[in-house]
């Protein structure tokens, strides 16, 4: 089950709502959750379920569950984490369906580019929330990690770019280091990477680690930079390092600006030399963010769990009711 969604079913539990989850995921333990779920439900349970509920809240768009409970249900709510398929002569048949059934529903968009792009029957943005419960400052001394990425280890997060930069900026400030905290495909050949690069003694993969080790680990770091390739929808990450006292670097384009609003450093989508420079402002400045910690926890106030789940749960019921 996505975080996502597991953070605002737990949190419309928690308001006293009764809750039940649709998953595709497989379990092979008993689900300990305070509220039901149900994995890989036959067409007959969503027939019964699309009877049941007041409000569909949809995880993005799922053809397999929202065609019958179209069919059987109230109007849906689909809350789109990403990008759909554009509608030119080069797009699916699903594609197009599912810019035909998003455009006869009502759309909760996670980042101002999607909700640009949406066309809905209704549509209201709301980013997704981190989890304050886990993210917060528990550091305000030093911090031994001057630059952090956390991420997947993929093509598209731009980890060679960050690695590039890492060996410029070594050569403007001697002795500074870099945790990569993640796992995927492309680790072994940006471990090969560093070692061309002459970075084997500053740089540190550490693979992945559970939430609350991450958190740790980012109370740890001067400057978070997070050096996607791709146009990120928006970027929960980002205001995870934000809430730990980090410094965020960040690309002037897509999600992760809007998340950090005043707050993040940025630089020019790709472009080398503008990481580097981005890089270098953030660790001259690091701490700053801790010392204006009470206008930072404002800032993350508008991405609590609450705070998004009640946007969330406002626009589902006006709209469906």
């Amino acid at each position: 089950m996505e975080i996502s969604a597991l953070h605002l079913a737990s949190q419309l539990h928690k308001e006293g709502h009764e809750v039940k989850v649709v998953t595709d995921t497989c379990n092979q333990e008993v689900d300990v959750l305070p509220f039901k779920v149900a994995r890989r439900p036959t067409m007959l349970d969503l027939f019964n379920l699309g009877k049941w509920a007041e409000v569909h809240i949809h995880n993005h768009i799922s053809l397999r569950y929202a065609i019958p409970l179209a069919l059987f249900g109230p109007p849906q709510v689909f809350r789109i984490a990403g990008w759909i398929e554009p509608d030119n002569k080069f797009s699916t048949f699903a594609g197009k369906l599912k810019r035909w059934l998003l455009s006869r529903h009502h759309c909760i968009a996670n980042g101002v580019e999607v909700y640009d792009e949406l066309r809905a029957r209704s549509k209201i943005l709301v980013p997704p929330p981190y989890d304050p419960d886990i993210y917060f400052l528990a550091n305000r001394g030093c911090r031994v990690r001057d630059f952090t990425f956390v991420g997947r280890l993929t093509n598209e997060k731009g980890v060679d770019l960050l690695l590039q930069a890492m060996a410029i900026v070594r050569g403007e400030v001697a002795d500074v280091n870099l945790t990569i905290l993640g796992d995927g495909p492309e680790r072994r050949s940006l471990e090969i990477l560093a070692e061309q690069l002459g970075l084997s003694e500053c740089v540190q993969f550490v693979g992945s680690a559970p939430p609350d080790q991450v958190s740790k680990l980012l109370n740890e770091t001067k400057v978070m930079v997070a050096p996607s390739f791709i146009i990120e929808p928006f970027g929960i990450v980002a205001l995870e390092g934000l809430a730990s006292g980090c410094e965020v670097v960040v690309p002037d384009r897509g999600g992760f600006s809007h998340a950090l609003g005043r707050f993040g450093t940025k630089f020019e989508h790709r472009d080398l030399r503008s990481l580097c420079g981005a890089m270098l402002k953030a660790l001259e400045r690091s701490g700053q963010n801790i010392a204006l910690y009470s206008e930072v926890k404002e800032h993350l106030a508008n991405y609590e769990p609450f705070s998004t789940t009640r946007q969330i749960l406002d626009f589902s019921l006006s709209n469906t009711r």
